[in-house]
């Protein structure tokens, strides 16, 4: 469990690093989802948060589903 949160945790602030506001990271015997804070949705950005993703969790899931939202839509929420 602790290295599994270890490497949410790590995926997170590399979204974060490639300039996005906040990013969260949850990984389940389903697969990975990664929610991006941003008001740009790109396509590209997304395959390359998911090939990110792929590579921290070692291929480990089949799995990855990136969402883009604004911290209004979360607020709502």
């Amino acid at each position: 469990l602790s290295s599994l949160t270890e490497k949410e945790v790590l995926l997170e602030l590399d979204v974060i690093n490639l300039g996005y506001q906040d990013a969260f990271v949850h990984a389940s015997s389903y697969g990975v989802e990664v929610t991006v804070i941003s008001t740009d949705v790109s396509a590209s950005k997304a395959n390359e948060i998911i090939m990110m993703t792929l590579n921290t969790f070692n291929n480990g899931y089949d799995s990855v589903v990136v969402n883009f939202t604004t911290v209004d839509e979360i607020q709502k929420d």
